[in-house]
């Protein structure tokens, strides 16, 4: 297979980037796989960073070689589905929530409130790969 001078490139690169995340693949074809992933995000950063005046540049960095909908699933627990309808939307349990002192708010005072403090919410957590929460 004749590979152009910019393909090998890609390929280099890519296998410098697996020397320096550590990453192996199981086999031959999960290889190509996330080559052709790896390939289509470095021509992404490459279009990003090369069009026009931005406040930051795009990096390579350890989720090369993953797509957008697989980084979204080991990261956040969601899990791409494609159903022809909508779902239907459940309730949340503090959506008539009234104990906030809107008199306070209306009078102009300066209060915080915190829904930590109510039981509301949790502290944010980084949970990375787990996604069995």
């Amino acid at each position: 297979m004749s590979r152009t001078i910019h393909e090998t490139s890609i390929v280099e690169k890519h296998e410098q980037w697996m020397v320096d995340y550590g990453r192996e693949y199981e086999s031959e074809l999960e290889k190509e796989k996330r080559l052709n992933i790896f390939k289509e995000n470095l021509e992404y950063i490459e279009s990003f960073n090369n069009g026009g005046n931005k406040s930051f540049k795009l990096g390579l960095n350890e989720y090369a070689d993953m797509t957008q909908d697989e980084f979204l699933a080991s990261h956040t627990g969601y899990k791409m589905q494609y159903y022809p309808t909508l779902s239907k939307s459940t309730s949340y349990m503090y959506e008539n929530f009234s104990d906030f002192p809107n008199s306070m708010m209306a009078a102009g005072l300066d209060i915080s409130f915190d829904w930590r403090d109510h039981g509301a919410v949790t502290p944010v957590k980084q949970q990375g790969k787990c996604s069995k929460c």
